[in-house]
Formats: C-alpha cells, sequence, structure tokens
C-alpha cells in the first residue's frame, strides 16, 4: 500500500507528512512525498519563462525533499519525487494516479488556526476533483500514530458505503471503530430530542449490524449520537481523541467514484481538531477505496 504526501517546505508541508507517517505506521503503508512545482505554460500567466529555471527549482525541491526525510521515522518506508504541472492539483492527482496511491495526504492553508482545518486552493480542487480518498491534517498536527478511527455516519443514501469503509479499515488495522452521527436537535424539548437520538441510533445499530455481516467485525465498536442546533454544537459536544482520525463520505452531489465535499461536512470540518479522511462516492456494485 503506498500513500502520497503532498510537500511543501513550510508548516502545512510537514503537517501533511507527520499525518502520512501517523497513517502509514497504523495501516502498514509506504510513503511517496511528492513536491509539485510549476511548467512554463504559454496559456497560463506568468509567460514567457525568463531563463531556464526549471533546474533551478528542481534541485531547490530535491533539497526540500531531502530535509522533509529526515523527519520520518526509520520505521516508514518513503520515497522522494519532483514533478512539473501545469498546478499543483493536478501534478498531485497524476502523481497519485503514477503511484497506485490508496490516498493523498494535504496539508491545510497558513490561514489556519492552530488545531483546526483551513482548505486551500489545491485543497479546494481535489475535495471536489479527485477519484481517490483524501486524508487533510489541521494544522500543528502531532500525533505518530493513529489509535482510533471514527466514521461519521448518517441515515441518508451513502451511509452504508462509508460506513463499509471504515468497517474494513478498522479490520484490517486492529483499531477500535467509533460511529459518530449528528442529529438535528433544535426547536426539541429535552425528552423529544432523547427520543430522536434514541431513534437514530437505533438505525445506525441496524446498518452497523448489516455491514459487520459482510465485512467482518472490528476489534471493538461504540455507536456516539450527538445533538444540537447546528453542526458545530453537535461536534462539539463530541469527544474527539487527539490521535484518531474521522472518514467522512462524499456529498451525494458527487460524480461515481469522485470526492465531492458537501456542505455537512465543510462545517465539521471548520469546527474539528483531528485528522479527516473524505472517501469518494460509489455505488453498490463498485469495490470500495483503500485505506
Amino acid at each position: 500500500m503506498r500513500y502520497l504526501v503532498a510537500y511543501t517546505a513550510n508548516d502545512r508541508g510537514r503537517d501533511a507528512l507527520r499525518l502520512g507517517v501517523a497513517l502509514a505506521r497504523s495501516f502498514n503503508a509506504e510513503l511517496d512525498i511528492v513536491v509539485v512545482l510549476r511548467r512554463d505554460d504559454a496559456f497560463a500567466p506568468p509567460y514567457p519563462p525568463v531563463g531556464h529555471t526549471e533546474e533551478i527549482l528542481a534541485a531547490q525541491a530535491q533539497r526540500w525533499l531531502d530535509e522533509a526525510l529526515t523527519l520520518v521515522p526509520s520505521d516508514v518506508v518513503a520515497r522522494t519525487h519532483i514533478r512539473f504541472a501545469a498546478s499543483a492539483a493536478q501534478g498531485i492527482e497524476a502523481a497519485a494516479e503514477e503511484f497506485d496511491a490508496g490516498l493523498i495526504v494535504l496539508g491545510g492553508s497558513s490561514a489556519g488556526l492552530l488545531r483546526r482545518h483551513s482548505i486551500g486552493a489545491n485543497a479546494n480542487t481535489l475535495l471536489h476533483s479527485s477519484s481517490r480518498p483524501i486524508a487533510l491534517a489541521p494544522r500543528g498536527y502531532e500525533p505518530e500514530t493513529i489509535e482510533h478511527i471514527d466514521v461519521a455516519v448518517g441515515t441518508r443514501p451513502g451511509a452504508p458505503h462509508v460506513l463499509a469503509e471504515a468497517v474494513q479499515a478498522s479490520v484490517r488495522s486492529g483499531l477500535p471503530l467509533r460511529l459518530v452521527t449528528l442529529v438535528d436537535t433544535g426547536g426539541h424539548d429535552t425528552a423529544e430530542a432523547g427520543e430522536v437520538a434514541a431513534s437514530t441510533e437505533a438505525q445506525v445499530r441496524d446498518l452497523l449490524d448489516r455491514t459487520v455481516a459482510e465485512t467482518g467485525s472490528p476489534s471493538a465498536v461504540d455507536v456516539h449520537v450527538a445533538g444540537g442546533p447546528d453542526v458545530p454544537t453537535a461536534v462539539a459536544e463530541t469527544d474527539w481523541h487527539d490521535n484518531a482520525v474521522l472518514i467522512l463520505g462524499s456529498s451525494r452531489l458527487a460524480e461515481r467514484h469522485r470526492l465531492f465535499l458537501g456542505s455537512t461536512a465543510g462545517r465539521m470540518l471548520r469546527a474539528l481538531s483531528v485528522p479527516v479522511v473524505i472517501v469518494p462516492r460509489r455505488d453498490d456494485s463498485s469495490e470500495g477505496h483503500r485505506a
């Protein structure tokens, strides 16, 4: 299994690399650390290029990659690569296809708050077009291993697919699994909110039973229902482990086998302090992506 880390020689690149290392350790994967440099393009400013800059840029990029390798512990296999492309997002996607990467790992933008997610331009492009799962590191990510898997599960169509991804990842890694479901309790009194939560939990547990029967049983599994009048409040009601990863599904607007970050997932991202993995949409007849 190979995971691609989109690397830049700054804090967000190092966040991505640390998350890549943690995921590689926990899911027995190897890392391909990639720096994408802009290729001169007559249809993109600035043009024409001044002098022969590609060799100079490649030499600098290789120094950055050599430094990145010093941050990778000896128990993780890692390779470095330089690729030229018209855009970073295009180069990352092309490299992921070249290496048959099971996952693309990205850092956030430089404007994000500490321990929070912020989506830069390249991540935004990939989160609405990639054919492969995307892992996002919050700013200042530090854990060296993943010890818990969370999965956001609702009761709408598509829930069985993202749950199957999470159960399979839990079975392969031996990590405990928790199903997290957010419910809207705005406008309900305490008794009504409790009934909504109980009904939702029953539906989710039924879905879990059916999924486990088809894919295998995790070593440990829990169901957590968090309520609130809005997504940030429900997220805040949940106790998130620092060394966990949260798996999210794509929007129903996504094309088949493609990512599309939905509005609810986007609101969750802004409130979360743990890394997330967004998986592409797939239909009943397609096989799951690897985690």
